[in-house]
C-alpha cells in the first residue's frame, strides 16, 4: 500500500473544512415562509432590507437566519350566546 503524498493530507483537510463551511452557509426557505437575517458581528437584525424570500440562499457561516411562517390563517367560529334579556343570538366570528 502506497503512502499518501505530503500534499494529499492538507488537500483532504481543506476539502473537509470547505464542505463544513458551505453546509453552514446554505439556507433553504420553504414556500409560505420568510427569513430574517441576524448578523453576529454586524448590526444585529437586518431591518433596512426586505426579509429573505422563498428559495436557496447563501449567508456567511457566522450569521443566522430565523425562518418564520408568513401564510395568512383564518379561524371561523359560530357561537350561540344569550343577550341581556335572555334571547339567544347566533354570532359568526372570523
Amino acid at each position: 500500500m502506497e503512502k499518501l503524498p505530503k500534499i494529499g493530507i492538507p488537500i483532504i483537510i481543506a476539502a473537509i473544512i470547505l464542505i463544513v463551511v458551505l453546509a453552514k452557509s446554505a439556507v433553504t426557505i420553504d414556500s409560505g415562509e420568510a427569513g430574517v437575517l441576524f448578523e453576529t458581528f454586524g448590526k444585529g437584525v437586518v431591518t433596512d432590507e426586505p426579509p429573505m424570500g422563498e428559495g436557496f440562499h447563501l449567508v456567511a457561516p457566522w450569521n443566522k437566519v430565523y425562518v418564520y411562517e408568513v401564510r395568512q390563517q383564518e379561524l371561523f367560529e359560530k357561537m350561540r350566546v344569550l343577550s341581556s334579556n335572555g334571547l339567544e343570538i347566533q354570532i359568526d366570528a372570523s
